[in-house]
């Protein structure tokens, strides 16, 4: 797997960029780059370590190997975090302004109404939809970041989880080692018997 960079996208976006562009590249790049991202770290995540380890020559290595890579998504999923929440910033006070200037014409076009402005009543419509778009483009831009920091989050603390309980059984994993549990026995039972283990202990 080629390496990522240490971004998924090169920079933070203003919504004048993005309705400047009639493809929509930089949308496009954020969404498709970041939906790729997490798909490769669910892939990762979701990996059976003990098929791994039972198909490998160097079972330690490959124990080692999949939790540098484990540490290497978790990190770019922190840098994403970060680089999301500086984008959110700058469309949530685009949204604040959007709909305060929204606010504004719509007294313009209340007053230019009464007055039987047709000119300027007409230029009033074009200016409304602009800003709608462009207060809408902003929203839907927050929505799908809140949804992509939401991820990586669930996916780091699953993660951590993963390496954790790794670490703490690698050896088990590379003897292929496990315990069967009765459906009739207590769990404090094989604790007494020093079978299972809390990580605190």
């Amino acid at each position: 797997m080629s390496a990522l960079p240490a971004t998924i996208y090169k920079d933070v976006l203003s919504i004048e960029e993005v309705l400047a562009n009639a493809e929509n590249a930089g949308w496009d790049d954020l969404i498709s780059k970041n939906m790729i991202l997490l798909k490769e770290y669910r892939n990762i995540s979701s990996t059976d370590i003990s098929v791994l380890v039972s198909q490998s020559y160097d079972k330690q290595a490959t124990i080692k190997s999949y939790l540098d890579m484990l540490q290497s998504r978790y990190t770019l999923a922190n840098r994403q975090i970060a680089s999301l929440s500086q984008q959110k910033q700058i469309f949530e006070s685009t949204m604040v302004q959007t709909n305060n200037q929204i606010e504004q014409l719509k007294i313009k076009i209340s007053k230019d109404f009464s007055s039987v402005n047709t000119q300027s009543t007409l230029e009033n419509i074009e200016k409304y939809r602009e800003l709608k778009d462009k207060f809408n483009t902003a929203r839907t831009y927050v929505v799908f970041i809140n949804k992509f920091i939401v991820q990586y989050e669930f996916l780091n603390n699953y993660n951590s989880e993963i390496a954790t309980t790794i670490i703490n059984n690698s050896e088990a994993i590379i003897k292929d080692a496990f315990i069967v549990i009765p459906s009739s026995w207590n769990i404090n039972l094989l604790q007494d018997l020093n079978l299972i283990v809390e990580e605190k202990q």
